[in-house]
């Protein structure tokens, strides 16, 4: 049962697309992520400092999901995903 619904970032869409074309296995661990976050989206880690609003979530070992929660409209906003380098450098 899924109680929110999904938006995407243009961001999101962009890579999403490029994602499809270069690795169709990657793509579907994304959107089983996406069907987890879905159900339960304050079960992952928010993020700190100057992006406290969002979460993220790990999929395919190294690859984050970042996404935001509007609990007024029942809404999960998808903004970026990536390597988890391209989001946590030392």
């Amino acid at each position: 049962m899924i109680l929110y619904e999904d938006e995407y970032s243009l961001t999101f869409l962009n890579k999403l697309k490029k994602l499809k074309k270069k690795n169709k296995k990657r793509f579907s661990l994304l959107f089983k992520k996406i069907d987890t976050i879905l159900q339960n989206p304050l079960h992952f880690p928010m993020l700190h400092h100057n992006m406290s609003e969002f979460r993220h979530a790990h999929f395919d070992k190294s690859f984050i999901i970042i996404y935001k929660i509007n609990k007024n409209s029942k809404k999960i906003k998808f903004e970026d995903f990536g390597h988890h380098d391209e989001f946590f450098k030392k």
